[in-house]
């Protein structure tokens, strides 16, 4: 009787208190958001787009982000709306999930703060509503959506337009005008909680405006000098194009080239299916970018204006080189040829001139000793880019020649060997001369052999990397695969063999709609085509079906390779949660059923009228009943009977005293 009465009497948990207003919510731990606090905010939609599922709302404290989960509503920016959810957390800060919206009425926009960089950088604008402007640098758009990319000389910013903001202008005449924007701040972060990306997302055309229009960059504009760039304090560098005029003294350095002038020279990233060659006179107008370790142009347009004479090549010492005077300029050396090594892009020479010990990249076959170069010990004069090379801040510095033919690499002698005449020569020298010669010998070849070594572990560094990185992307346990631009597939880890039952080599060559049910072709065609104007865009979930036909559900990321010589294909990484689907449709089955049961549980609670002589109950209607018949009818308890030892030996004495005298009363 006791157990079932402290069943009957215990109390739910205290109930988690609502948060009503976007500062309750934002000023939750992520640890205490994850416990699905209940959240109901009134405030102004500020930006609502189904197709991507995102909806910000903003209150008097605040802005917040909705998660859709695949819901849609019939609201748009600008209205009044109550939500309804529980808390969350995300990366950047606490969210609302599972949400009810309830539209109230035409609402207002709040006012527009206009954010310094430190605020943009650390996050802290996250979902609020802002005002930024900048230099237009890239321009895209789809059926619903205007995409551009701005930048004010030290940071780039995405921004997403609903609708067309601009409709009398041309995408391509847009560039290099000052715009403003208005709208919802999102932010992005990398693994160390660092900002990465900042995007701003703005509801409608009413919310842009153009500052001012492009400057304009005509052929009568006279280029600008290289040497005059590089030479900029970084707080006055150009944030609009500039239009430089040079000759191509490299036409592959990486996804680099470079280009010299009178003045200098400098690398430029080079466009997608661009085609230069060495000795072609370009002018090439683009954004200049300090970056980390020299500087470059990038998102450029080319004009090819014909053949013309490479520069003279400035011959120097190498100690010269190191400061980084001559970064991306031809220049010419002379030194001692001391080893010869290889890599992937082809012939590596190891040279020694003074007291400095350099690299040499050779284009041509990644052979150790082609028969068109020197062999060892011989004096060499190199003609070549000087391209500046860190491995550490602080740690080694140093620079490679870069050399596109082996024509500019230049036999002064080759080495002579010891003679009959020269070692009679050398013993007239005296004891003194040649204990100091072996000495300098032995320092000179220690130092050579320690500068030969960091060159070497670097090269096997960067070898060993390579070989780690396909280790790790063919044993991971997501599905990792590429793609060409006819979404053929081009590579696919253990993974994915094992999750599609395909070999690999049954599956290069095989379009990745072949393992798609026919519903979802067509949307895996509309979300490739619009990977280049989003480069991290939110994964998906897909359905892929294995040779054998069993469905396996995944969560997938796709992303446009940058790559020269692959343009148009794809990277991606799927994540088998078939599994975890099965786990989430049995947890919503068990929940219904507990539902259920709970609806059948019935429970006593009041005051209830006791006689206190006979303890017959009184029910609703006036009549007295005896407790078990009542406790049986108002709940799921039932009632066995027994006699305790007082009763036994009042009513049954001698049973009792039988009882008594075994030891069982």
């Amino acid at each position: 009787m006791l157990l079932v009465w402290r069943g009957l009497s215990a109390s739910p948990p205290e109930p988690l208190p609502a948060r009503t207003t976007a500062e309750q919510l934002l000023q939750l731990p992520p640890e205490e958001a994850l416990r699905g606090y209940p959240v109901r905010i009134r405030g102004t939609v500020t930006f609502y787009d189904p197709e991507w599922s995102l909806l910000f709302v903003h209150d008097p404290t605040g802005g917040v982000f909705v998660s859709l989960e695949g819901k849609t509503f019939p609201i748009q920016a600008g209205q009044e709306v109550e939500v309804e959810g529980l808390s969350n957390a995300s990366d950047v800060m606490p969210v609302i999930i599972r949400p009810s919206v309830k539209v109230l009425g035409p609402g207002a926009f709040p006012s527009a703060s206009r954010p310094s960089l430190q605020a943009l950088v650390t996050g802290a604008m996250d979902c609020q509503w802002i005002t930024i402007s900048g230099v237009v640098r890239k321009t895209n758009r789809d059926l619903n959506h205007f995409m551009v990319e701005i930048n004010d000389s030290r940071r780039r910013w995405n921004v997403f337009i609903l609708g067309n903001p601009f409709p009398r202008h041309k995408l391509e005449d847009l560039l290099d005008a000052t715009v403003e924007f208005t709208g919802v701040g999102a932010v992005a972060l990398d693994d160390l909680r660092r900002v990465k990306e900042f995007k701003l997302f703005v509801p409608d055309d009413r919310r842009c405006s153009l500052q001012a229009s492009p400057v304009a960059i005509s052929l009568a504009t006279p280029a600008e000098s290289i040497a005059g760039l590089k030479g900029l304090d970084h707080k006055k560098l150009p944030h609009h194009r500039v239009r430089i005029q040079g000759v191509v003294t490299l036409a592959e350095a990486g996804p680099f080239f470079v280009i010299q002038d009178a003045s200098a020279g400098l690398r430029v990233l080079r466009p997608e299916k661009a085609v230069v060659a060495m000795g072609d006179l370009m002018e090439v107008t683009g954004y200049y970018c300090p970056g980390a370790h020299a500087p470059y142009l990038e998102d450029v347009t080319l004009r090819n204006l014909g053949a013309a004479p490479l520069p003279h090549a400035v011959e120097i010492k190498a100690d010269k080189v190191v400061w980084g005077k001559f970064e991306s300029q031809m220049v010419q050396l002379e030194g001692s040829l001391l080893d010869q090594l290889s890599d992937s892009s082809g012939p590596v020479l190891i040279v020694q001139s003074g007291q400095i010990t350099f690299s040499v990249n050779v284009a041509g076959s990644p052979t150790n000793s082609p028969a068109h170069l020197p062999p060892n010990g011989s004096r060499v004069r190199i003609t070549g880019v000087c391209w500046k090379q860190v491995d550490q801040p602080g740690k080694f510095q140093t620079f490679n020649l870069l050399v596109a033919r082996p024509e500019q690499v230049e036999t002064l002698n080759y080495p002579r060997y010891i003679s009959r005449e020269r070692v009679l020569q050398a013993v007239g020298v005296g004891a003194l001369g040649l204990a100091a010669m072996l000495i300098w010998t032995a320092l000179l070849r220690r130092r050579v052999r320690q500068q030969t070594e960091i060159i070497r572990l670097r090269l096997e560094r960067e070898n060993a990397l390579e070989k780690r990185c396909h280790e790790l992307i063919q044993n991971a346990e997501e599905i990792i695969f590429t793609l060409d631009k006819e979404l053929r597939f081009t590579s696919i880890n253990i993974a994915g063999e094992t999750a599609l039952g395909y070999a690999a080599a049954e599956l290069l060559g095989r379009k990745l709609e072949q393992m798609l049910p026919a519903e979802q072709v067509a949307a895996i065609g509309e979300w490739v085509a619009k990977l280049a104007a989003d480069p991290n865009p939110p994964s998906r979930e897909l359905t892929l079906v294995s040779r054998s036909g069993k469905i396996v559900i995944c969560d997938l990321s796709l992303r446009a390779a940058q790559t020269a010589n692959a343009p148009g294909s794809v990277q991606g990484i799927a994540r088998d949660i078939t599994e975890r689907k099965r786990l989430e449709t049995e947890r919503e089955r068990l929940i219904q059923e507990l539902q259920a049961a709970l609806e059948n549980v019935k429970t006593l609670s009041g005051l209830l009228p006791i006689c206190s002589h006979c303890k017959k109950i009184r029910d609703d209607k006036g009549y007295w009943n005896r407790i078990e018949s009542y406790i049986s009818a108002h709940s799921s308890a039932r009632f066995t009977h027994g006699m305790c030892p007082d009763c036994t030996r009042k009513h049954f004495p001698s049973v009792y005293d039988e009882l008594h005298r075994n030891g069982m009363m």
